[in-house]
Parts: structure tokens; sequence; C-alpha cells
């Protein structure tokens, strides 16, 4: 039973593929295209392309670090405010 859940799962599953263009300016490439593909496409791809001489390797850049969180967040609205 169990492997019936696991082929379920895994049939829904979605892999989004992104491609964009490195500007010099610029910290993340520009997207310019992405699409979704199902678990099995995305599998047949990645066949394709390793056939094709392609391997897996690290990223090749890093995301944008995570916004600075405010130390004392705003008061609530009509909340009194010590000076």
């Amino acid at each position: 039973m169990a492997s019936t859940s696991r082929t379920a799962a895994a049939a829904g599953q979605k892999t989004c593929i992104a491609s964009g263009e490195l500007l010099p300016d610029q910290p993340v490439p520009l997207l310019k295209r992405r699409w979704e593909l199902s678990r099995e496409q995305a599998l047949r791809l990645w066949a394709e392309k390793r056939q094709l001489g392609w391997r897996p390797t690290t990223p090749q850049w890093q995301p944008p670090p995570a916004p600075i969180q405010e130390c004392f967040p705003a008061a609530a609205p009509g909340a009194a405010v010590r000076v």
C-alpha cells in the first residue's frame, strides 16, 4: 500500500524550470522564460541532457540576502508611543 501512495504523490509532482540572462550589473539573472514540467517529463529531459554530456553542478549564483527585519516593529494604529 505504501508504494501506491508514493506513486500517487510522485505523479502529482511538478518541476519549475526557469532560464534567464546574466547581466553584469545585477546580482541575479534576469528571468526570461519559465515553464512547468511533470516529474516524468523532467526526468526524461534530464536523461536527454545527461546523454549530451550535462552533469550536476553546484549553484552558479547565490540568491540575494533576506531583508533585514526591524528591531522595533511599528506600533499598532492608535497605540501610544513612548518617545
